[in-house]
């Protein structure tokens, strides 16, 4: 399925929640729960990508009072939003992880999750044809 227009910008969610690493995780838990998603890029004072909070952090680290920066995973993988979905399916898979941070100018920009990469595949003329048969 290799198609020059298919960027992440064109599937990726943009303007993401964010957090601050001062942030309680009990608030984190509770902006995750309210908008339902299973991530939240963490961003210092000058809006820099610090980390990220998934709900796998808060489910082996759930203490409400606890900060953002004692639970957040620094190491965060994130690519542009001018990258191809192809690329970004390589980096979820090959890092094993279900989200990428999508960042511009060291800002974040937006976020990329495998359903995203899976409307990709929703959209595709196979996909209608199988459909279609059906």
């Amino acid at each position: 399925m290799k198609s020059k227009e298919s960027l992440v910008r064109d599937y990726m969610t943009p303007e993401p929640a964010v957090v601050r690493p001062d942030d309680p995780v009990a608030a984190v838990r509770a902006l995750m729960d309210r908008v339902r998603i299973e991530c939240v890029p963490v961003v210092d004072a000058t809006e820099r990508l610090a980390g990220i909070v998934t709900s796998f952090d808060l489910m082996r680290n759930f203490v409400p009072a606890v900060k953002v920066q004692q639970v957040m995973t620094e190491r965060v993988h994130t690519i542009s939003p001018d990258g191809s979905v192809e690329e970004a399916a390589r980096t979820m898979r090959r890092h094993g992880v279900h989200h990428l941070v999508v960042v511009s100018e060291g800002r974040v920009v937006g976020i990329l999750s495998s359903f995203d990469l899976l409307r990709l595949l929703e959209d595709s003329p196979k996909m209608d044809q199988a459909l279609q048969k059906r």
